[in-house]
Order: C-alpha cells, then structure tokens, then sequence
C-alpha cells in the first residue's frame, strides 16, 4: 500500500497517511470495504488519488501484509540474514531455510503493520536494482545446479532474473521512464536468451500493471484463486 501511495509523494506524506489510514482500517478487508470516495479523501494530500485509490481498493481485496516469522534457533542454524545482499532479503531467507531442511506454515492474517520510512528505493535505481538481484542469484546459482542440474539451474537463474527484470522494466516504461526501460530490457534479453519467454514476462507484467489490477476487486480476487488451484505442482 505504502508503495502505491509514494509514487510522486514524499516519505513523510506517505508515511503521515498510512498512519491515518492504518489507525482507522487496520485490516486489508477493512480497506477493501472503504467506499471509494471516502479512501480518495484520506489519501487525497498524496496526489493522483484517484489511480492510487483505484489501486488500493484492488489489492485490498485479497492481499494481506506481507510479513514473516522466524524461529531464533532455526535463524541461527542458517546464519541468520546475508547482510551483504542489498535485495531479494526474502527470499535469500527463504532459501537458506529450504536448504536447511525447513518448512514454512502460512498464516492467514496480518502479523505486522510497515509504515515507509527514508531510504532510496531499489526500482528508481534500475542498475543498482539489477547489479543486487544478480548478487542474490549469483549466491544461490551453485544450489540450483545441485538441485535441477547444471545446465538447468543455470537456465532457472535466468528465468528468474528475466522474471524480475520483466516487472521492473515495465514499471519504468508505464512511469515514462523510457531510458530506464531500454536499459532493463536489454540487460534482461543479455541475461536471459531467450526471447519469446521474454516478450511473455513483459506482456504479463504490462497486462497486470495496466488491465488486471484496474478490475473489480471481487474479479481480481476470483482471477487469482482460479490461478492459484489450476498451478501445476512443482515436481
């Protein structure tokens, strides 16, 4: 939420209304059920509330605070957090912990409220963005050849550096940001060969920032249920 506010707002505007907003509708659904109008005026002071607005009510039909808890004992056993990463925190974590021999048990309910505090945003800085990601990936690479082989391990870190780079070009490219763009699009297609599965993660990711998250709350949620019972298991 914080970040759909911060676009072209100050931190502390935005973190002066989530304050506001968080106070008054402290769960998702709470914010789902506000009437439109009423969540333009709280957000008015953060400007282009009526896309944002229109945002915010689409997300907060389904989409809970995304937030984690970790047994200090396990944190421990996998060295904790990898403080050189710049990017990617989570799922480095996520990662060690699989490598570990752990599981992760899903609770659904918000467990903590964030409010944006001053920092630089890794997608105003695409190459300090890719540069970290590639960190992230380039630490894990050997895991993913131990697991998938080496050839395809190989394969899945670009997939998963195209994937990333698909979102981040696209929200460079629907910012106007047409320089940014060019330079993550072509670092994607250097990193990753293939091209039809490029243009697919661009088309997606256009098709979701400009379509899919304009839809009514209810239809997005269906949508993502839908997704989520026909996705082929991981084998």
């Amino acid at each position: 939420l914080a970040t759909i506010l911060s676009a072209q707002c100050t931190d502390e505007r935005v973190n002066k209304v989530t304050s506001i907003l968080f106070e008054k509708y402290p769960e998702a659904e709470d914010i789902a059920k506000l009437p439109l109008e009423t969540l333009k005026k709280i957000i008015y002071s953060t400007g282009f509330y009526n896309n944002k607005a229109k945002s915010i009510k689409s997300i907060g039909a389904f989409t809970l605070s995304s937030s984690s808890v970790y047994q200090v004992s396990a944190l421990k056993k996998i060295g904790a957090f990898d403080e050189t990463l710049k990017s990617s925190i989570d799922h480095d974590i996520w990662m060690s912990l699989a490598n570990g021999g752990y599981s992760i048990l899903t609770i659904n309910k918000p467990l903590v409220t964030t409010h944006i505090d001053t920092r630089t945003r890794l997608t105003t800085d695409p190459i300090n963005r890719l540069n970290n990601l590639e960190a992230y990936l380039n630490k894990w690479l050997p895991t993913y050849q131990k697991w998938f082989g080496n050839q395809n391990g190989k394969d899945y870190a670009n997939r998963y550096f195209a994937k990333v780079a698909s979102n981040l070009a696209i929200t460079h490219f629907i910012g106007g940001e047409l320089s940014s763009f060019k330079v993550v699009a072509k670092t994607m297609f250097k990193k990753n060969p293939r091209i039809i599965e490029n243009f697919t993660f661009l088309t997606e990711s256009l098709l979701r920032e400009t379509i899919f998250y304009k839809m009514p709350p209810y239809a997005i949620s269906f949508i993502r249920k839908l997704l989520r019972k026909n996705k082929p298991a991981i084998r």
